[in-house]
């Protein structure tokens, strides 16, 4: 009886209890990460038209990665047309379900006058500028089910019992697999019993 009972907790419809830790983890991805991994590589400075006389450079170029943001999850129909993407409509499409990462570019550049001193620099915004496609997981807060009730998402074409938590890559379903293991490099001694061996050290 208590197999059953925990078989009807899985498949009751509590939300997604067993994937939860990975969608937040998806999530904070998204909101923080991103953001950090801009951050560490910004701005970009290019220097061009050496001077051998003095070993500067004349030429400043400098790329400045504002607000990065987030995208929906939208796919391109042969006649230029965009609309949103359903996770079942990637899988029967064998497409990726993933969403663009956008930021504003704010690039610049300065000359080195004949004093040897920077003029200032002629600055130009260029906005959303699409930085590049990264896989959604589904269930994560921008995919289109986040918000949805069960019944939308049959309507849209998903099971009501999936708990989502994972990607669709090129219409196949990808699931990170969660595992507990040992912590690494200490000794962990075993007593076997019917074993040629009395004791076993794993490491």
């Amino acid at each position: 009886k208590d197999i059953w009972k925990f078989i009807d907790i899985y498949f009751r419809d509590v939300g997604n209890a067993w994937t939860q830790h990975q969608i937040e983890s998806t999530d904070e991805f998204f909101s923080e990460s991103i953001k950090e991994i801009i951050q560490d590589n910004n701005p970009i400075i290019i220097n061009g038209d050496l001077d051998q006389d003095t070993n500067k450079f004349n030429i400043e170029y400098r790329l400045e990665f504002l607000e990065p943001y987030i995208g929906q999850p939208i796919i391109q129909e042969n006649n230029g047309a965009t609309k949103l993407l359903t996770p079942n409509e990637a899988r029967m499409r064998n497409s990726t379900y993933s969403v663009a990462v956008y930021a504003d570019i704010e690039q610049s550049v300065r000359y080195r006058k004949d004093n040897g001193e920077w003029d200032e620099p002629d600055k130009e915004l260029v906005p959303r500028v699409m930085l590049g496609k990264i896989p959604i997981m589904l269930g994560s807060k921008f995919c289109v089910l986040s918000q949805k009730s069960t019944d939308t998402r049959m309507e849209l074409g998903e099971c009501k019992y999936d708990q989502l938590g994972y990607f669709i890559i090129n219409g196949n379903e990808k699931v990170l697999v969660s595992q507990e293991k040992m912590k690494e490099n200490n000794p962990n001694v075993h007593h076997y019993r019917g074993s040629k061996y009395s004791d076993c050290c794993e490491i």
